[in-house]
């Protein structure tokens, strides 16, 4: 099954909001009606067992979709997959953003700070990555 939101993360986190992709979450992007790509938080992890692989992205992609989830014509819907009363909605903002007042010091240019994680640092450079905002 395919549906609306394209990607679906799980984390075994029930309720509330925990990021576009909570960390440790396993991440799943159906391609077609018979092929999903899966995001391993671990290179050797094992989250979701291969015979249930199925049944957890189609209960997610349920459980996700927005507006509309589609399945293969020649596939029957799955027992006991029904959709929602409603999606989830995001958390209320908590922070508000205004323009700054005349006269007001710039933060720019702004400097990152730097990475405590030499691979990612690696990664970063070879992508060419800037370290400065103008």
């Amino acid at each position: 099954m395919i549906g609306d939101a394209p990607v679906l993360a799980f984390s075994g986190q029930q309720v509330g909001w925990h990021g576009l992709v909570p960390k440790g979450a396993v991440v799943f992007l159906p391609l077609s009606t018979h092929a999903v790509l899966v995001g391993e938080p671990d290179v050797f992890g094992r989250s979701v067992a291969p015979d249930r692989l199925v049944e957890v992205v189609n209960g997610l992609t349920t459980r996700e979709a927005y507006d509309a989830v589609f399945r293969h014509p020649g596939m029957a819907w799955p027992a006991g997959l029904r959709y929602g009363p409603q999606p989830h909605r995001l958390p209320e903002p908590t922070v508000t953003l205004s323009r700054s007042d005349p006269g007001t010091a710039s933060t720019f240019p702004y400097r990152y700070p730097e990475m405590d994680e030499e691979q990612t640092a690696a990664l970063l450079r070879h992508l060419g990555a800037a370290e400065v905002v103008e």
